[in-house]
């Protein structure tokens, strides 16, 4: 009996040893069902041998093989034994990372995939084997003319056709491919025409030339382009160019909400090859289908968000992120991995380039071309020669009065467009009708009774929310605390900005864009398809609208309520308020129309709005790595956070002080911050610490995580979890 050590997905770091028969066919990457405890668990094989550090009367022999995928690739294997390493996550649930959420489960999968099969024998090496079966040897000979499908194969080789091909494939001799359905399950339902190639301006053409020129080998190239600089032609130029050398591209966008106009866009531009979507919004199903079809190689575009990063692409040429910049990328759930820095890695493995593309690239991608770790790209002009940057002004909110939360300012400014037949778009990053509902008689608002949060009025139903739980009530007649019946919604929302533009604008055709309100397959693509066609005067939304997307008509872009991010005590706040600033203006005047900005403050005289204004992202951008080098932040420091949850704050913060003594009593490099609740300390009934960890070396901080993880005390009433380089602190 031989040895294979298996990854399961459980929150445990070491690999499992299982029997296996001498006989039983067997590979590196093979999917298996074992025996753990009273269940049945899926693993993946990663290492096979002959002997085992456990007796073998102790070891379990495994159930099955399933054989329903193809054995996990080599570099996707090495890829999460990196990010297990890096991100001090068990190796088992990042390897399952890797998979559609159907391979993961405890059974065989009866696949509803077409398959065909193919010639693989170049020197032909079975056809000797196979004169005495003029059957067999009629089949194969077909093969080598064309592939063919179950049918095909039937027809020529009768019913046990399909069992001598398995028998082939297993020897080498042909090999299986899953077949494009007629219509492959993407987010895109209209209809579109064949894409021209515009031509390029300089910058974009230097751009394209300098990464062409180094095209196979591992480069990161940062290419900072402002809004409506046309990046994702630039995209598409190199797409074509990986294509040309049959080389798959894996291309990453970090919402699903970007993913409609860019599929239409690239099956546009190549028609002949085939792209298939890798996101949480497609059926368990489709997302099987079309990981199998990019794992074949059959697939040529991979259009994906974070999790598509451990797709297995045996032709893969070619990495695209765009939005680089965006904390999107970063899981903050079960692996909290970052999505654009597990694919610098893969790119790097692989030797392959990958491209970063951003208007408002993240700091520490600016500091790694500081560092001659990245090369950088500028695209300063806009693609379009008659679309100019919009002029943006500030609109100071202390001397005047508002009209239903506008000033008079910006209802001409949205009036004028509506008589031009132009469109206006409202950024409010706040859903809901109000933030909160207040009693004026007793002061009491609206609490969340599982977080330290307060419930969200959302009118429309007649309830309230709370956005980090999910809770939902109805909203009370009376005052709970005291009975006053006067209760009012306090601040503004999504649904509440709706209802007043609706008394502004009666004859305004208004839709409203959030999570509320987006929810189905191919709604996004509806509700884009409207705006480009002309359906809409005003578009009104939360921070879904701010990125990636392009609407001629759309001249007038208004920013509500900025000032609340102007003083948040995470030091990032002002790196993303800009962006976020800069991305929404962005959508203004893209095509020959002029493009205007109002953005509504009280703190007019901001560095932040007059970087904004003067549309000068580098300067400030650079102000600000100054500031963190300065101070001490990333990314000139390292960061980790141990986070902890318990029934009580009080036994959270007990056992992150256990670990800051064991991690102090170690003499290392790093300093342990004293544990804290977390800024939201209370969810879902569970409450939250957490322990900072900051070193000026990398290699320093891990060192240390690696000695208080394997030394961590176990405690019945806490459960913990690492977050290496934390996006929120």
């Amino acid at each position: 009996m031989a040895v294979i050590r298996v990854a399961l997905d459980i929150p445990v770091y070491d690999l499992f040893d299982y029997l296996i028969a001498d006989n039983e066919p067997i590979s590196i990457g093979d999917r298996v069902i074992v025996p753990f405890g009273h269940r049945k668990l899926s693993g993946i094989v990663l290492e096979i041998s002959t002997s085992s550090k456990i007796t073998q009367e102790r070891l379990k022999t495994i159930i099955n093989i399933p054989k329903d995928m193809p054995p996990l690739m080599g570099d996707i294997i090495n890829l999460a034994k990196f990010c297990s390493s890096y991100y001090h996550q068990p190796i088992g649930e990042v390897v399952h990372a890797a998979l559609p959420t159907i391979m993961r489960k405890n059974q065989p999968y009866q696949s509803r995939i077409s398959e065909e099969w193919l010639y693989a024998d170049l020197k032909n090496e079975l056809l000797p084997k196979l004169s005495r079966s003029p059957a067999k040897l009629k089949l194969y000979e077909a093969l080598k003319k064309k592939p063919l499908n179950k049918i095909e194969i039937q027809n020529i080789g009768g019913g046990h056709a399909i069992k001598s091909l398995k028998i082939w494939e297993q020897q080498g001799y042909v090999t299986r491919r899953p077949i494009a359905p007629a219509s492959a399950p993407t987010d895109v339902s209209t209809q579109f025409q064949p894409d021209v190639a515009p031509e390029l301006n300089p910058e974009q053409k230097q751009a394209i030339d300098s990464i062409s020129q180094e095209f196979n080998q591992f480069i990161v190239w940062l290419l900072q382009g402002i809004t409506g600089s046309g990046k994702t032609e630039i995209y598409l130029r190199l797409i074509e160019k990986a294509i040309q050398a049959e080389k798959q591209v894996l291309m990453m966008v970090p919402e699903i909400n970007l993913t409609p106009q860019l599929s239409q866009r690239i099956q546009a531009r190549f028609s002949s090859a085939h792209m298939v979507n890798l996101h949480s919004g497609l059926t368990a199903q489709d997302r099987f289908q079309n990981w199998m079809q990019a794992q074949s190689g059959f697939a040529s575009i991979i259009l994906t968000t974070r999790l598509g990063v451990f797709t297995p692409l045996p032709r893969l040429g070619l990495i695209i992120i765009d939005e680089e910049h965006d904390p999107s990328y970063k899981q903050q759930e079960g692996i909290r991995y970052h999505a654009r820095d597990v694919a610098i890695m893969r790119g790097k493995s692989a030797k392959i380039p990958v491209l970063l593309g951003s208007a408002t690239p993240s700091l520490e991608s600016l500091a790694n071309v500081g560092q001659a770790r990245y090369r950088h790209l500028l695209v300063s002009t806009r693609a379009n020669p008659e679309s100019k940057l919009p002029r943006v002004s500030l609109v100071d909110l202390r001397s005047i009065q508002l009209n239903d939360g506008l000033s008079d300012q910006v209802i001409r400014a949205i009036q004028l467009r509506i008589e031009r037949g132009e469109q206006s778009m409202l950024f409010l990053n706040r859903r809901g009708f109000a933030p909160v509902l207040y009693c004026p008689g007793c002061g009491w608002i609206s609490p969340c009774k599982r977080c330290s949060s307060n419930m969200v009025v959302h009118l429309y139903q007649k309830t309230l929310h709370c956005h980090h739980c999910g809770t939902v009530e109805p909203i009370p007649s009376s005052c709970p605390e005291c009975g006053e019946l006067d209760l009012r919604p306090i601040g503004m929302g999504t649904q509440r900005l709706e209802t007043n533009l609706s008394k502004l604008f009666p004859q305004a055709r208004i839709l409203r864009i959030d999570r509320d309100n987006t929810q189905g397959k191919n709604i996004f693509n509806q509700i884009f398809n409207r705006i480009a066609m002309g359906d809409v005067d005003i578009i009104l939304g939360t921070q879904m609208l701010t990125k990636g997307h392009d609407f001629p008509k759309l001249t007038l872009v208004i920013i509500l309520n900025a000032d609340s991010m102007l003083f948040s005590s995470d030091f990032r706040a002002q790196e993303r308020l800009f962006t976020q600033l800069m991305q929404v203006s962005g959508r203004s005047g893209r095509a020959h129309l002029a493009g205007e900005v109002l953005i509504q403050t009280s703190f007019p005289a901001h560095p932040i709005f007059r970087a904004v204004q003067s549309q000068d992202f580098s300067t400030f951008a650079h102000t600000l790595l100054s500031e963190r080098k300065n101070l001490g932040f990333p990314p000139y420091t390292f960061l980790a956070v141990l986070k902890a949850e318990a029934s009580e704050l009080a036994i959270a913060l007990r056992f992150l002080k256990e670990v800051q003594d064991m991690a102090k009593s170690s003499h290392s490099k790093v300093t342990i911050f004293d544990p804290v609740p977390t800024f939201m300390y209370r969810r879902k009934n569970r409450e939250y610490a957490q322990l900072l960890m900051q070193a000026n070396q990398r290699t320093d901080l891990h060192q240390l995580l690696s000695r208080l993880l394997r030394q961590l005390p176990r405690h019945k009433e806490v459960k913990w979890h690492i977050d290496i380089d934390p996006v929120e602190v």
